[in-house]
């Protein structure tokens, strides 16, 4: 049998095709994003950090740390992705010791922005705080500063570190941490704390403050008009008669702090709509003389009521309120203010994704909320989740595609505009112009 010589180019030629066409098994490569936190910096810019997985064939190979600097321009407040900044892998090595980040924390005072870093020590198990800085909103910073080695262990069968916050008042830093006060004291099942006071200049602990029971598994510290309040998931337990078992309920609960940093009063108390979570994750922001806060909690989907399958999606929810001095001390809240509000989506509409971990800013008078996105379980499987910005003039209606305010004369789009068609104005004209008179005579 005789191949012609046409059949072998053919071959050749195909087969070089063939080894030329990349294997995409290996080349799909999605993201994924964790725990994002947003304050603003200077000059009218906001600084994000959060946690970016990068994954590959459905397995995760890199984690890092980033942060995101958001600015606005000329016809637009940019949020999105553009050049993100990598602080640092999630997972990192210091003098021997191999650390892995749990979760971070972001707060900017006096011209600088300080990044805290609550990791796992790997050889002993215990947390272990790190700050890093940076004064141009993120775009650089600075090297990593030990800031206190804890006694408290990530994880030691359910005695545990549970979440941690930073901000700051008048002169300094402040970071409360929460754990399992059982990891002292044995006969403890009350959550305890621990307030570090922080030099912001120095980055050294000028003070410390320990107490129990403590504010609980999630929390938030906010620093208004002097006093330090508190916003944090409260649990309760009680045996119901008629079901002859321990029921639990969740409430969120918004309290004021004394000078020790023990709950001094309650302010409000709200009680999720279907409290299905454990961890509510409270966020509040003083808004146009009111307190607005943001919370999340779960849909519970019957998808088949036959089978008896069940899906859920975690949604946020929202509440603003004013308050006034109270008759002896502290901060009460004025009831008649209260005002339930919808965030991103009515509770009953569910569309398969969903939205938690929320955190409030305020920008160009309207609430600026950053938070978690990702395919739900009604669609199968938990989706990779993603960071997501809305924003709102009345807490009700939400938007993420915000232009900002826009001043005509003081964008420059505008006079971009003015110099084109005034360009056009004067050019066309005098193209007709010259066309009749002097092209009309030849």
């Amino acid at each position: 049998m005789q191949f012609k010589k046409k059949w072998i180019i053919f071959i050749f030629v195909f087969s070089i095709v063939l080894t030329s066409i990349p294997n995409y098994t290996y080349a799909i490569t999605t993201y994924a994003d964790y725990g994002p936190s947003t304050v603003e910096g200077s000059n009218g810019e906001y600084i994000m950090v959060f946690v970016q997985d990068r994954i590959a064939n459905e397995e995760s190979v890199e984690q890092t740390v980033r942060s995101r600097t958001m600015r606005r321009l000329p016809t637009e407040f940019q949020i999105e992705e553009i050049n993100d900044t990598v602080i640092q892998d999630e997972s990192f090595t210091i003098n021997s010791t191999n650390y892995y980040t749990n979760q971070t924390g972001l707060v900017y005072f006096n011209e600088k922005a300080y990044l805290f870093l609550v990791t796992q020590d790997q050889t002993t198990n215990n947390m272990t705080f790190f700050i890093r800085t940076s004064i141009d909103n993120g775009v650089t910073w600075g090297g990593l500063f030990l800031l206190y080695n804890t006694s408290v262990p990530y994880d030691n069968e359910g005695f545990s570190f549970y979440s941690f916050f930073v901000t700051h008042d008048d002169t300094k830093l402040i970071l409360a941490y929460g754990f399992n006060n059982a990891i002292f004291d044995v006969n403890s099942t009350d959550s305890g704390n621990e307030i570090l006071e922080i030099d912001p200049d120095t980055l050294e602990i000028t003070d410390s403050v320990y107490f129990s029971p403590g504010y609980g598994e999630d929390f938030e510290l906010y620093y208004h008009d002097g006093d330090f309040l508190l916003i944090h998931t409260l649990r309760e337990e009680e045996f119901d008669l008629e079901l002859l078992r321990n029921v639990i309920t969740h409430t969120v609960s918004f309290d004021n702090l004394d000078d020790t940093y023990e709950v001094e009063s309650n302010i409000v108390t709200f009680d999720p709509p279907n409290d299905e979570l454990n961890l509510t994750k409270p966020t509040v922001i003083y808004w146009k003389e009111q307190f607005f806060m943001v919370a999340q909690d779960n849909l519970t989907d019957a998808y088949d009521v036959a089978q008896g399958i069940l899906k859920k999606e975690t949604f946020l929810w929202g509440k603003s309120f004013q308050v006034e001095p109270g008759i002896i001390s502290g901060l009460q809240v004025i009831s008649s203010t209260i005002k339930s509000h919808i965030i991103i989506k009515n509770q009953d509409n569910f569309d398969g994704y969903y939205r938690k971990d929320p955190s409030l800013s305020i920008y160009e008078e309207r609430l600026f909320l950053t938070f978690v996105v990702g395919r739900g379980g009604r669609f199968g499987g938990g989706g990779w989740p993603s960071v997501a910005f809305a924003f709102s003039t009345d807490g009700d209606v939400w938007t993420n595609n915000f232009l900002g305010e826009y001043t005509f004369f003081a964008n420059l789009g505008s006079y971009f505009v003015i110099g084109t068609v005034g360009l056009f104005a004067v050019v066309y004209p005098s193209h007709l112009l010259y066309s009749k008179k002097f092209k009309g005579k030849k």
